[in-house]
């Protein structure tokens, strides 16, 4: 957890796509499957994974801070 703090704070601050692709690297199979279990359809749950990673994206600083 605390590397992937870190991560979101290299990206957060130096717009480090390296960092970021690491923490999607990491963390995709959980969301995706989380969000499989909820919507029952891939297509949806792609979607709704990439939405959680965009948003994660835009608000890194509330959370890295």
């Amino acid at each position: 957890m605390e590397a992937d703090l870190r991560l979101l704070q290299r990206y957060h601050e130096h717009k480090d796509a390296d960092a970021f692709a690491e923490l999607v690297r990491r963390h995709a199979g959980l969301v995706f499957g989380t969000c499989l279990r909820i919507l029952r359809n891939a297509e949806d749950a792609e979607d709704a994974s990439q939405e959680c990673f965009m948003e994660l994206a835009r608000q890194a600083g509330a959370v890295a801070s």
